[in-house]
C-alpha cells in the first residue's frame, strides 16, 4: 500500500507517494490495528480514484532522481553534500546540548531506526537520510518541512540544496537556548526561593514569638496565689 500526503486541493493526494510494507501489528479490541511499517520507494501518482470501500486507488509509476550528466555537477553535488555532512554533526549536538529532545533519547533512538549515514557518492539516498533525520515522526519541531519536497524532487543537486538551506537555519533556531528549558531553571529558582521565603518567615515567627513566650512565663511567675483555683466539675 501506499502512504501519501495532501495535494494542493481538496481531498486530492500529492502528486507522489510512499510504497510500505507491514513489519509489525498489533490487534486492539475494536478490531483495528497498530502497524509499524517500512518505506520501500518513491512512486510518481499518474491516476487516483476512489472505490466503492471509500479506500483511494491510484496508478503509479516508479520514481528516482535522474542522472548526473556532466562533471561539473558531480563535482557541485559532492561540494553540497560535504557541507550537509558537517552541518549533521553540529546538528545532532546541539539538539542534544540544548534540550530539544522532546523524549528521553529520542534522537539516539532516531539514528538507530536511520542506520548508519550512507557515503556521499550515494547522493540521493544520503540526501533522504538527512531529510528524514531533521524533519522526524514524532517532530522535534526544530526543522523547516521539507519532507514532501524532498520527496517530489528528482534532481539530486536541488534537493541537497534545500536540505543544506533547512539544515543550516535549523541550526541557528536551536544554537540558541531552548525556551523550554529556560522555563524548568525558573521553576527550580521559584522553588527555591519559595523555600527561602518560608525560612525567612519561619524565623520572623521565632523572632516574634521568643519575647512573647518570656513575657508569658513572667506574667506566669508573678501570678498572685488566688488565681491559681482547681476547676470545678472536671474531678481531679
Amino acid at each position: 500500500f501506499g502512504i501519501v500526503g495532501p495535494g494542493g486541493s481538496a481531498g486530492s493526494i500529492a502528486g507522489v507517494a510512499t510504497e510500505c510494507e507491514i513489519v509489525s501489528h498489533v490487534r486492539l479490541h475494536d478490531g483495528r490495528y497498530v502497524c509499524e511499517v517500512r518505506g520501500l520507494r518513491r512512486c510518481r501518482v499518474v491516476r487516483e480514484w476512489e472505490d466503492e470501500s471509500g479506500y483511494k486507488r491510484a496508478a503509479v509509476e516508479n520514481c528516482c532522481d535522474s542522472p548526473v550528466q556532466s562533471p561539473e555537477e558531480r563535482a557541485m553535488l559532492e561540494s553540497v553534500a560535504t557541507q550537509v555532512a558537517a552541518q549533521v554533526g553540529i546538528w545532532c549536538d546541539r539538539v542534544r546540548s540544548g534540550g530539544w529532545e522532546r523524549t528521553s533519547r529520542q534522537l539516539d533512538a532516531l539514528l538507530e531506526e536511520l542506520g548508519p549515514l550512507p557515503p556521499l557518492q550515494d547522493s540521493e539516498e544520503f540526501s533522504m537520510w538527512v531529510a528524514a533525520l531533521i524533519n522526524p515522526v514524532p517532530s522535534l519541531g526544530v526543522a523547516p518541512e521539507i519532507r514532501l519536497e524532498c520527496l517530489t524532487q528528482t534532481n539530486t543537486l536541488v534537493r541537497l540544496a534545500c536540505i543544506l538551506q533547512a539544515i543550516r537555519t535549523s541550526n541557528e533556531h536551536i544554537m540558541h537556548h531552548n525556551p523550554k528549558r529556560h522555563f524548568f531553571i525558573l521553576r527550580i529558582v521559584a522553588a527555591y526561593l519559595g523555600l527561602f521565603g518560608r525560612l525567612v518567615v519561619l524565623a520572623c515567627a521565632k523572632l516574634i514569638a521568643l519575647p512573647l513566650t518570656l513575657l508569658a512565663r513572667l506574667c506566669t511567675f508573678n501570678a498572685p496565689q488566688h488565681l491559681d483555683v482547681p476547676l470545678q466539675g472536671f474531678g481531679q
